[in-house]
């Protein structure tokens, strides 16, 4: 018994490895198992589909309940979803980047509430003072929620992304504004992305 049990939990993380590289591999390169070895998934697949097709069709039933039955078709046909995000000039793939965004600087924005608590500690602000060379508590801060958000990748590049001429103080007034304006370009700087998009 004792010798079984290492041999399970070896099979187990094998196992879970395989399934990451598998899923890594669909998601990136569109990588698929060999049609034998994907039979019965593509039968449960074919089902999910039927009734998903179905209830999209079907006018009785709520907004709600299609909008579902669209999700499923998407999940089981992503190369639908990819046709209608290009028909939309990337509204789909853009509104996904926006809510991310106001997420993250949201949680930036409840992190900012901190700044008094570590500026009150002697040696912390001792410490930002040289950093920043200043000892205007409100420009220290300022620049500590520009340091986040450069640290933060995505906030940062969707920031660049879609107001390109901002400074890091402008950037940083977007995050701390964010329950204003939801970080939602202006159909200016939308064409203007479409535009840097043909050209690169």
């Amino acid at each position: 018994m004792a010798q079984k049990e290492p041999d399970s939990v070896g099979r187990f993380l094998i196992g879970v490895g395989v399934g990451i590289a598998i899923t890594w591999g669909y998601v990136r390169f569109g990588f698929e198992l060999p049609g034998i070895a994907d039979l019965p998934g593509k039968v449960t697949s074919a089902a999910i589909s039927m009734t998903a097709d179905a209830d999209l069709e079907n006018w009785e039933l709520p907004l709600e309940g299609r909008q579902r039955a669209a999700a499923v078709v998407f999940a089981q046909n992503p190369d639908r979803l990819i046709e209608i995000d290009n028909a939309l000039d990337h509204a789909v793939l853009n509104e996904l980047w926006r809510t991310k965004a106001v997420r993250r600087a949201q949680i930036l924005n409840s992190t900012c509430t901190g700044y008094d608590k570590v500026l009150s500690q002697p040696a912390l602000r001792d410490r930002y003072e040289r950093k920043f060379n200043t000892t205007d508590p409100d420009v220290i801060k300022a620049r500590l929620l520009e340091q986040e958000i450069r640290e933060d990748l995505f906030l940062h590049g969707y920031l660049v992304r879609f107001w390109p001429d901002d400074s890091p103080a402008d950037r940083a007034a977007r995050v701390q504004s964010v329950a204003e304006h939801r970080l939602q370009p202006q159909p200016a700087q939308r064409a203007a992305d479409r535009e840097q998009a043909v050209l690169r």
